[in-house]
């Protein structure tokens, strides 16, 4: 039997969320606090995206990206694999 792959960390970017989030709410003329409520997450969501280190849950997460219709891979990223001599590797398949 095969052994699976390794998981490779995956990195949100709160910074390109919150641009992505500010982009749609810019376009449509509406408030964070409005864009918030129609995406069904706690209106100081934006603020949190500020902070360093913080991570939304999965619910909130995939709420926003529904709300927004965004791409994943505008907001997220994985993490190269790293090789014998530390250099970072091209991976294959993304």
């Amino acid at each position: 039997m095969a052994e699976a792959p390794a998981r490779r960390p995956v990195v949100l970017d709160n910074a390109k969320l919150l641009v992505q989030i500010q982009a749609v709410v810019a376009h449509r003329r509406i408030s964070l606090r409005k864009a918030m409520a129609e995406a069904g997450v706690s209106q100081n969501v934006p603020s949190r995206l500020r902070e360093p280190g913080y991570v939304p849950d999965a619910n909130t997460f995939a709420a926003i990206m529904y709300w927004g219709n965004f791409p994943l891979a505008t907001v997220v990223t994985l993490k190269p694999e790293e090789v014998d001599d530390g250099a970072p590797a091209l991976a294959s398949g993304i």
